[in-house]
């Protein structure tokens, strides 16, 4: 008996271009906000085909939790390291650590809420 086992799907392929296209929505909230509209001017601007906004399946919701996971690890892997010599340096309080640490990831969305979108 010969059976056939169905093509691999291209699951990278798409995942990338989900990355892609979500990576690019961040240039474009100012302009249109969390939208839908940011989402097709991401696909654009990325030279993919106007159907590739269909990848993103939970539209500006899948924005809001890309923005906020890309913040919140860039404040983990690039600003809290860089934080923490100075503390350890200057022997800052943990409620004063604390405090540059929120005002630092609130500094990351502060041009996303400056443009009121």
């Amino acid at each position: 008996t010969i059976t056939s086992v169905p093509p691999k799907s291209n699951d990278n392929n798409i995942q990338k271009h989900v990355t892609t296209i979500l990576q690019s929505t961040i240039l474009h909230v100012p302009k249109y906000g969390f939208s839908d509209d940011a989402i097709a001017a991401a696909v654009l601007s990325s030279n993919l085909p106007p159907s590739y906004a269909g990848l993103i399946t939970n539209g500006p919701l899948g924005i809001v939790s890309h923005v906020m996971t890309k913040f919140n690890r860039d404040l983990r892997d690039e600003s809290l390291p860089a934080l923490r010599k100075v503390w350890e340096e200057d022997g800052t309080s943990l409620a004063n650590r604390i405090e540059t640490a929120v005002r630092a990831r609130l500094e990351m969305i502060a041009p996303l809420v400056r443009a009121k979108r």
